[in-house]
């Protein structure tokens, strides 16, 4: 496996969990709207891309990617009906997706490149 491949995935889903825990604060601080009662899916979710994050830098690098790429595709999906409450809510939430569409992408790569080496041996 080309480890610069794996390593840029990494890089992704750290930069992706430290979004979701500055997500937390902001949302827990009330800066993201009334509602301050979301920050810990927040939480959760920057725990779940750690998580990812340890699982490729480990031997498990499948299972990570496939975390990670359950865990992109659902910020993608979900990003229409999250609520903006102005320019920079809508920057941060859209670089964010953007972010996940870089994962998403970055783990149909690492994980078409596993199933080309098995196909191959």
């Amino acid at each position: 496996m080309n480890t610069s491949k794996l390593g840029v995935l990494f890089a992704i889903t750290g930069l992706l969990a430290i979004g979701e825990f500055f997500s937390a604060v902001i949302i827990g601080l009330g800066k993201d709207g009334s509602d301050t009662a979301g920050w810990p899916f927040s939480v959760v979710f920057g725990i779940l891309y750690l998580l990812a994050a340890w699982l490729l830098r480990g031997r498990r690098a499948t299972v990570g990617a496939v975390l990670a790429g359950l865990l992109c595709l659902f910020e993608i999906l979900n990003y229409p009906s999250w609520v903006k409450h102005g320019a920079l809510d809508w920057t941060t939430d859209t670089v964010f997706v953007i972010v996940a569409v870089a994962g998403l992408i970055g783990v149909i790569v690492v994980l078409a490149e596993r199933i080309r080496r098995r196909a191959a041996a």
